[in-house]
């Protein structure tokens, strides 16, 4: 259709991707941004290593036009946003196509915010921070050690059932 199909060979010839290896950081005016994409907001795991890296602020850039302004996909990636923010002490700026884009502080309040699906141009004012939480230097052993003292306390606290 397009009068030949050496394009269209060239183009199989060389469309791949690969999972990456290492995560690389932005840096603009001499402020180190880390940026992830669409459902990488769900891996608190990414933006810990990313912000132990240096980022000094986080952004998601997601695609959601084949969920058409989805609300439950708005609050749940909503959630996540706010949680990443928190746990890296960091302001998150979320740019969606087809939902409301954002900017989070890193306390999880959005400072700003689109009030339209569509394409609108939202801009503010975000500082960049450089001190890291507890959880960004130790990550998610602390999850591990509570869940088994969680276990141990539920094991310990069952009554014995023998027989007589």
């Amino acid at each position: 259709m397009a009068g030949g199909g050496g394009w269209l060979n060239e183009f199989e010839a060389n469309r791949e991707y690969s999972k990456g290896t290492t995560l690389v950081l932005g840096e603009h005016e001499g402020v180190k941004i880390g940026t992830l994409f669409c459902p990488e907001i769900f891996s608190p795991e990414l933006y810990r290593e990313i912000t132990d890296l240096g980022a000094e602020i986080l952004v998601n850039i997601s695609g959601h036009g084949i969920f058409r302004g989805s609300e439950s996909l708005l609050s749940q990636t909503r959630a996540a946003v706010k949680l990443r923010a928190v746990e890296n002490n960091r302001y998150l700026i979320q740019i969606i196509n087809y939902n409301l884009s954002s900017v989070i502080d890193n306390r999880g309040n959005i400072i700003f915010a689109s009030r339209q699906i569509g394409n609108e141009i939202v801009s503010g004012k975000v500082s960049s921070l450089g001190q890291k939480t507890f959880y960004s230097y130790n990550g998610n052993w602390i999850l591990l050690v509570c869940l088994t003292i969680i276990c141990l306390s539920i094991l310990q606290g069952r009554p014995n059932s023998t027989k007589i």
